[in-house]
């Protein structure tokens, strides 16, 4: 028996606008990402032990991703704004959240140097709640990076499960 992960896919019609702040200068967009939060409703600690759980969509709240164009030197620039935060991909932290996702996601999209992206990241999912917080986040920037590198994500495709 094999067991199947497919993303549900919600419209942005079906989500929150989330009001991404503008800055005063504009660049060119290169890709979005958004992904919603989650609730599980069985077996939530089952999955710890490789067994199925039944999880649907929370499509009132969000994570979002934006990536635009920067400047030609500046390299990849995560911005958290929820978080107040900038970081730069370049001589951040290697076990920052962001510049994990970051860096799994370009070097899986064969990307070996960090583009002149700026990455702007907002979720309206409170952080902590059991909600997806983290796993909305990075799906989203996934998404997004993704999106900008001109390779749109895809559900993965199902794979046997182990047995035990």
């Amino acid at each position: 028996m094999g067991l199947c992960y497919h993303a549900y896919t919600v419209s942005s019609s079906q989500l929150p606008d989330l009001g991404v702040q503008q800055r005063e200068h504009s660049y060119e967009v290169l890709g979005k990402g958004q992904a919603p939060g989650k609730i599980i409703l069985f077996g939530e600690h089952a999955v710890v032990y490789g067994r199925p759980a039944l999880a649907v969509p929370v499509a009132q709240v969000k994570a979002e991703a934006v990536v635009e164009l920067a400047e030609p030197n500046q390299g990849l620039l995560l911005v958290a704004q929820d978080l107040d935060e900038e970081i730069r991909f370049e001589g951040a932290p290697v076990h920052h959240p962001l510049v994990v996702a970051a860096r799994l996601t370009l070097a899986e999209l064969g990307l070996t140097e960090p583009p002149p992206w700026r990455v702007a990241v907002r979720s309206s999912i409170p952080i902590a709640s059991g909600l997806g917080s983290g796993a909305a986040v990075t799906a989203a920037l996934a998404r997004a990076l993704a999106n900008a590198a001109g390779r749109p994500s895809h559900p993965p495709r199902c794979r046997p499960s182990s047995t035990r």
